[in-house]
């Protein structure tokens, strides 16, 4: 495993419930090697499922476990969970939200070099921004909005605005930007909404945030 993605637990879930994880995979495995999730994440992903289901998400275990069986796992050294820590108390003193997760994937991010991380939650994104943002060298987190527009660059557009509209209330800004409640929509209104949000979080998150919206060309 040269210098996989890394995916955190919100990005999965919301590419399992908009019915784009392949999609997503197909994304993150450009750079060679497949994507990596934290080794804990498996059971942390599987709970949160089997809680949604009553609410029309039976169908996300068995995309579950084929997801699972495509990405490799990886386990935080002790300095890793040591940077982790740190992060977590800075985000506390600060009124920030960062899970235990997202601040083990970004001391990976870190200390391994890897080259980005994928996440589906812009909070974390913004706490990053204010408190590691001097130790990563270069712009390495990508939100939710740069992954879909980079599965639309190689994707069917028809059959992703189908698979987003079944269950819009996943990403609001993702199901508005597919304008779901209307018949039609044209692909390049879709990237111009896609756009939109991601700039919006980039003003919150200049230093850290990916620039642009194709990872496909990077990888």
């Amino acid at each position: 495993m040269r210098n996989p993605v890394l995916l955190d637990n919100d990005i999965i879930l919301k590419a399992l419930r908009f019915g784009i994880e392949v999609e997503l995979l197909s994304v993150a495995t450009k750079s060679g090697d497949p994507p990596a999730i934290l080794k804990v994440a498996e059971f942390m992903i599987r709970g949160r499922i089997q809680r949604s289901k009553l609410n029309g998400h039976e169908n996300d275990e068995a995309a579950l476990i084929e997801f699972l069986g495509a990405v490799a796992r990886i386990e935080p050294s002790d300095h890793e969970l040591e940077l982790a820590a740190d992060f977590e108390a800075k985000a506390q003193k600060k009124y920030l939200e960062l899970d235990s997760g997202e601040s083990q994937l970004l001391a990976a991010l870190i200390v391994r070099g890897h080259k980005l991380m994928l996440t589906g939650d812009k909070r974390a994104i913004c706490a990053i921004e204010q408190i590691a943002s001097d130790q990563l060298d270069s712009a390495r987190l990508v939100c939710f909005e740069q992954v879909v527009a980079s599965i639309l660059r190689e994707a069917d557009f028809t059959a992703v605005r189908e698979s987003v509209c079944r269950t819009p209330t996943t990403d609001r800004a993702v199901s508005i930007s597919f304008a779901c409640s209307s018949a039609v929509v044209a692909v390049e209104s879709v990237f111009e909404g896609l756009r939109s949000y991601t700039e919006a979080l980039r003003r919150d998150a200049a230093t850290v945030l990916f620039p642009g919206d194709d990872l496909i060309g990077v990888l």
